[in-house]
């Protein structure tokens, strides 16, 4: 998990390029309300760090038709700015989806989402590029209690300190494969930091959705070490440390990656099968 760049391009441009692709009696209705909506966007840009204090407006119907309409309904402009959204991500967040570092990320969520606030629908900054899987268990999701349920990989902090954490159980026996299990722990982290990445965790079943993707990776470590033939223990973990490394530096400390090589280093039960 790291953070993604936020649009930095005109939002207000893109907003009404996207309201003149429209056609005769929705277009004439959206640019009539446009400075209405712009005012909107002006509420969003002063509360990016605290969305949650956002409350929805009534639109009227045909209006939140057209808003709804202008990112159901493709056009070259809408394209233009999910293309613009993408390209100043990093190659990591181009490729793979940040809410869970699992899939790539396919979609656009609506951090405030559409049906509640569509006079966001296709503004930049509410525009997450992630994974269907992500999009589908968030929902209509963001608010839990007084904070938010999901992170803002816009604008929120993510903690540097390790709270993913991995464990590989082999009570039955070192023959075979281990059941893994991940949790978190809060440490140091601040209490209400980790009360809401906690909330986004939970929301997107992620520590579950971690344990199906752990075999892949277990396996090639396996393979690797019985390429590599047999040797000192120190050695063993020397080699999983510098690889875990390179893991965290590429998709972060808290990554499921990240974590399963961290507690691979960690476990003798592992590694002594590779050891002199």
């Amino acid at each position: 998990m790291k953070k993604l760049r936020a649009y930095s391009g005109d939002c207000d441009q893109a907003l009404q390029s996207i309201f003149n692709s429209k056609h005769s009696i929705r277009k004439n209705r959206l640019i009539a309300n446009l400075e209405s909506i712009k005012l909107r966007c002006v509420d969003y840009r002063l509360n990016v760090s605290a969305l949650e204090i956002i409350n929805s407006v009534i639109w009227p119907d045909d209006l939140k038709d057209d808003l709804l309409h202008c990112y159901e309904s493709s056009t070259i402009a809408l394209e233009k700015l999910k293309s613009n959204i993408r390209a100043i991500q990093e190659e990591l967040g181009r490729a793979v989806c940040q809410y869970c570092g699992i899939n790539e990320p396919s979609t656009e969520d609506h951090y405030l989402p559409k049906h509640d606030f569509p006079e966001f629908s296709v503004y930049g900054l509410n525009l997450i590029p992630c994974c269907i899987d992500c999009n589908s268990k968030k929902g209509r999701a963001f608010k839990f209690g007084v904070g938010r349920e999901i992170l803002n990989l816009y604008f929120d902090n993510i903690p540097a300190e390790r709270f993913l954490f991995c464990e590989l159980d082999y009570s039955a026996g070192r023959e075979a494969p281990p059941r893994v299990k991940f949790n978190m722990i809060q440490g140091p982290i601040d209490s209400e930091v980790f009360k809401q990445v906690e909330a986004h965790f939970k929301r997107l079943n992620l520590l579950i959705r971690f344990v199906d993707q752990a075999a892949m990776i277990i396996s090639n470590v396996e393979h690797t070490l019985c390429q590599n033939g047999k040797c000192e223990m120190a050695t063993l973990k020397g080699l999983i440390s510098e690889k875990r490394d390179m893991v965290e530096f590429q998709y972060g400390i808290n990554s499921w990656r990240a974590a399963i090589y961290f507690a691979i280093e960690n476990s003798n039960d592992f590694l002594s099968k590779f050891c002199i």
